[in-house]
């Protein structure tokens, strides 16, 4: 039902390959941010979306402006935790800056995918996870993240909004005591403000 979907800087040696176009997102816009005129001189972001990202789009909306010139950025769907994974541990050796930023359900499957790896040859300079849900508990900080900041809804209730619901169907995560930075919201955000988390948080700060 949910395709995975993998974008990545027309420019970059890619060997992956793309199962799907997704859903409701569309070729002409995968094309488009794939097209990233600048030549990476800072680092990469990735971008992680939730779990219906491919359908309600608030997520890669997000991702698809923006632009920085010193950076590559990816998107990659909830399910995609093989991609990330390979994708870390091919920069990993790389002069630069490693951003990931996830969201949801995507954020969930981040931290269990990192989890499970030995983290010898992966390398995060800042993890920022926005509202994370899921039934798996976090146990830990992955030794491979050096900033992990997690933002969050402290009560989903406090704004009776379909994303805030489908965040408590969900699990939501909220304090995480393992992450280095924690902060949270209330009324009138709700789960899907994605432009107001980000910049709340420091990823803007640290470009």
């Amino acid at each position: 039902m949910f395709k995975l979907i993998f974008i990545c800087p027309d420019k970059f040696n890619n060997s992956y390959s793309l199962p799907s176009f997704g859903n409701l997102i569309k070729l002409n816009e995968i094309i488009s941010a794939s097209k990233q005129s600048c030549n990476i001189k800072k680092g990469i972001i990735i971008f992680i979306g939730e779990f219906c990202d491919s359908f309600g789009k608030s997520f890669f909306n997000y991702f698809l402006s923006f632009n920085h010139s010193d950076y590559w950025k990816f998107y990659i769907t909830f399910n995609g935790s093989k991609y990330f994974i390979d994708l870390l541990k091919r920069f990993y050796s790389y002069d630069f800056k490693i951003y990931v930023v996830a969201h949801s359900w995507g954020a969930n499957e981040l931290i269990m995918a990192l989890s499970k790896q030995n983290n010898f040859d992966i390398r995060i300079d800042y993890m920022l996870t926005l509202d994370p849900v899921g039934y798996r508990r976090v146990k830990f900080k992955p030794n491979c993240v050096k900033l992990w900041e997690n933002i969050y809804i402290k009560n989903h209730l406090s704004l009776i909004k379909w994303p805030n619901i489908l965040a408590l169907i969900g699990h939501p995560k909220k304090y995480i005591k393992y992450a280095d930075i924690n902060n949270f919201f209330n009324s009138p955000f709700h789960h899907n403000n994605i432009n107001f988390f980000i910049n709340s948080s420091s990823l803007l700060k640290l470009l």
